[in-house]
């Protein structure tokens, strides 16, 4: 809290520091269990975020994955699947559709999208993933370890028992 507030002093209530010491304090009250205080840190850090920093700024997505980070630990996986697809439609816009810095945003959506009881999104999301690490990266890089086990703990939540083994 003295950091938020020595931002808050030195910055002021609309600054990009401050913003990034919400989400950070709203981290710490959500692993601290003050989960309403980490919401509306979270919606005050991106709508001061969303308002200072430009729409193709990398740190906006980031921040955006944070968030989503901290609802979706809440069960609030509506709200961190829709910040998801936005935080990864920046990224895309900025990087091309096709590079293997997606790889780690595909798979917490898949994981978002997993635990919000959305399979065959998930399916999706980190198929997009291995996809693209398979073409960027190759097929043995161990980068693709992440998506081959969504891949797998989809399967086995669906009840696939052959297809989580492969």
């Amino acid at each position: 809290q003295r950091v938020l507030d020595a931002q808050l002093q030195q910055h002021g209530p609309h600054d990009r520091a401050y913003g990034e010491a919400l989400v950070s304090m709203a981290e710490v009250d959500r692993a601290r269990g003050r989960n309403e205080m980490a919401i509306e840190r979270c919606e005050q850090a991106m709508e001061i975020l969303e308002r200072v920093l430009k729409p193709e700024d990398p740190d906006l997505a980031a921040a955006m994955e944070r968030v989503a980070d901290v609802e979706r630990a809440l069960g609030r996986y509506d709200d961190a699947m829709a910040r998801r697809r936005e935080a990864l439609a920046r990224r895309e816009a900025l990087l091309g559709a096709e590079r293997s810095e997606l790889m780690v945003p595909l798979v917490a959506l898949g994981d978002t999208q997993q635990q919000g009881g959305q399979l065959e999104a998930a399916r999706g999301s980190y198929a997009r993933a291995r996809a693209i690490g398979e073409r960027v990266l190759g097929p043995a890089d161990p980068t693709l370890v992440p998506s081959l086990t969504g891949l797998s703990r989809v399967a086995l939540a669906a009840g696939e028992v052959d297809e989580a083994r492969r």
